[in-house]
């Protein structure tokens, strides 16, 4: 009985530790996993590290498959299997991108993609690999302007920031290097390989952002490298050569063109840009005061032509036969028909009906005023022209007694000339009707802002009328009204579609004076979609303004003391100023923005004021919105 129970228990006591052994090995590695990071696989069951260190200082590989080294031990391995990376190559050494507008970027803004390929600096990739470097191993891109090295040059010509200033005039202005940096986005080419990969896609982008270099145009030189690091290891492998990417940069947004006579220069005191008119690809700028040799104020029209980016002056137009101080007010560009209007010839007025051949205006043929036995009426003073009809405004003319009522000539034309139709006439003393025109399709909008001069304190008024079957017709609902006595409310107008544009350039809020103002209508026989004021006195808001196929033009000339500029904003944002438009070149007492216009992605801006080159020369611009 004995011998059984000494069996017994001897057989117990060695189960025992068969599961003493067993709990040990599955504790081991649960107290190693207690500690965070990575586990330990060197330890061996009696506890001894079978570890051992090479020539270098650095941790052997594990003798045993499956062992772990200790964290820092295995990063110190992973950092020995690792040298300098290099770039092998480059898809592109040179790039052309565009830099756009804001944060939502419109125009031509785009981007250049770079496919990359690195050897990644590994020299034992067995043992890196048989111990996982890759997660303990970074591989990253960098990237860098160019800046200390005269055989990479940066050159910037243009850039602009989202308050249209010229970045590159001195107020203080930024240096090249600044624009270069500020013009892209670096982050996008300082970039962090994936996992086990030697290749990397890069895109070189333009900064468009709020507020940001923005129309960049010019080129710079990147530099590109490569620099790889081990977690935990302080210091890191960087390639000793590097590829270099010429970015070309180019301006995405718009093209200024400063217009000039062909000689480079404008005369003195002849206020270019007083009115303005651009319909495809043909723009006209009116110098109401140009003399012709010794016969002052005769007025000319110059017209510029589009070719390729440029525009280019092609004529200089004058009445053969003015007088001195007849002078030309308006001009109107629809297609190959032009309209002129001259309200002080002969005392009555007369409108100049041209069409063009080739590169030249022809002049068809002269009309004076429906009823001619009137003087002072000022016809001419307003023009507009359609596909099919012109019209031809005097505001100063007397209706059934009632002194500067106003009325609109209404004309069709053919190639050979204009036919008369019907005078559309106002119905308010001094009201001006007629002083401001816009037509398209078969609609008329009529500004009578109640006052040539001071004559009439009343705000101002705006009438529709549409055309069907040769007959027109007032719309009850499209006549609006200014808010504020003497405002001048319809003083300047525009027509696109069912939209409406309508200035005050002297509404006075206040004691702000004259400040301005301009309303706009989605819908015409609608309330006003979106008001907007001027910001100082004497700022004249609206006095030039236009509607284009994606937004609002508003002149405000007489502002920052009498510089001007041009607010443009987009009809899905009418709350916020998308860009602000100011000439390259502007000046106090420009007045620019006193006159504009659009067609498609073009918009003209006169600044009659300005002394460019000569005392009250005027200027006009062209910018070709990309």
């Amino acid at each position: 009985m004995n011998i059984i129970r000494k069996t017994v228990h001897s057989i117990y006591l060695k189960r025992r530790k068969i599961v003493s052994i067993a709990v040990i090995l599955v504790l081991i590695p649960m107290f190693q996993n207690c500690g965070g990071g990575y586990t330990s696989r060197s330890v061996s069951l009696l506890g001894s590290d079978s570890s051992s260190s090479t020539a270098d200082g650095s941790p052997a590989a594990p003798s045993t498959p499956g062992m772990i080294l200790p964290l820092a031990d295995l990063q110190k391995l992973c950092k020995s299997t690792t040298t300098t990376p290099d770039i092998l190559s480059s898809s592109l050494s040179e790039v052309t991108i565009k830099s756009g507008l804001g944060d939502n970027v419109s125009g031509d803004a785009s981007s250049a993609a770079i496919h990359i390929v690195a050897n990644r600096g590994i020299k034992d990739i067995a043992t890196f690999s048989a111990n996982t470097c890759d997660s303990q191993y970074a591989l990253n891109l960098s990237c860098s302007i160019v800046t200390d090295d005269a055989t990479r040059p940066i050159t910037i010509t243009n850039a602009f920031d989202m308050s249209g200033n010229n970045l590159l005039k001195p107020t203080p202005a930024k240096s090249v290097t600044d624009l270069a940096k500020g013009s892209i986005l670096t982050m996008s080419c300082n970039a962090l390989f994936g996992a086990g990969k030697d290749a990397i896609d890069v895109t070189i982008a333009p900064n468009t952002k709020m507020n940001a270099e923005r129309c960049v145009e010019g080129s710079f030189w990147l530099k590109l490298g490569l620099n790889n690091q081990v977690s935990g290891i302080a210091g890191m492998y960087s390639s000793p050569s590097f590829k270099y990417v010429k970015v070309n940069m180019a301006n995405g947004c718009w093209v200024e063109s400063r217009l000039k006579d062909s000689a480079g220069n404008l005369g003195s005191v002849i206020n270019f840009g007083t009115d303005v008119s651009i319909s495809n690809g043909w723009a006209a700028s009116l110098a109401p005061t140009d003399d012709a040799g010794a016969t002052v104020d005769v007025g000319s029209v110059y017209m510029y032509k589009l070719e390729g980016s440029s525009w280019v002056q092609k004529e200089k137009i004058m009445i053969a036969d003015a007088a001195a101080r007849e002078s030309i007010n308006s001009v109107a560009i629809h297609g190959d028909t032009m309209v002129l209007g001259s309200p002080y010839r002969s005392s009555v007025g007369s409108a100049f009906f041209y069409r063009r051949s080739g590169d030249t205006w022809n002049l068809i043929s002269r009309v004076s005023a429906p009823d001619s036995s009137q003087l002072y009426q000022d016809f001419g003073f307003s023009v507009a022209v359609n596909d099919n009809y012109v019209f031809v405004s005097s505001p100063s003319y007397a209706v059934s007694g009632m002194s500067k009522a106003g009325s609109v000539a209404v004309y069709s034309y053919t190639n050979s000339g204009m036919t008369y139709i019907k005078s559309i006439n106002g119905s308010v003393a001094s009201a001006a009707f007629g002083y401001a025109l816009a037509t398209e399709g078969s609609t008329l909008a009529v500004g009578a802002p109640q006052a040539i001069g001071k004559e009439n304190l009343a705000p101002g008024s705006v009438y529709i009328f549409t055309e069907a079957g040769g007959a027109w017709s007032s719309v009850a609902a499209g006549s609006k009204v200014g808010a504020n006595a003497a405002e001048k409310f319809g003083s300047t107008i525009d027509l696109l579609g069912t939209k409406l544009l309508v200035g005050s350039p002297n509404f006075t809020n206040g004691a702000q004076t004259s400040i301005g103002r301009v309303a706009y209508y989605a819908d015409y026989t609608a309330a006003a979609t979106k008001v907007w004021n001027g910001p100082a006195n004497s700022a004249n808001l609206g006095q030039g303004l236009a509607l284009s196929s994606t937004g609002v033009y508003v002149g405000v000339p007489m502002a920052n003391t009498r510089a001007g500029y041009v607010d443009y904003y987009l009809y899905s944002n009418l709350g916020t100023v998308y860009y602000r438009i100011q000439a390259y070149n502007a000046t106090s007492n420009s007045a620019f923005g006193w006159s504009v216009a659009a067609s498609g992605n073009d918009v003209i801006v006169g600044a009659r004021i300005k002394n460019d080159p000569n005392d009250n020369s005027g200027a006009a611009y062209i910018y070709r919105y990309k």
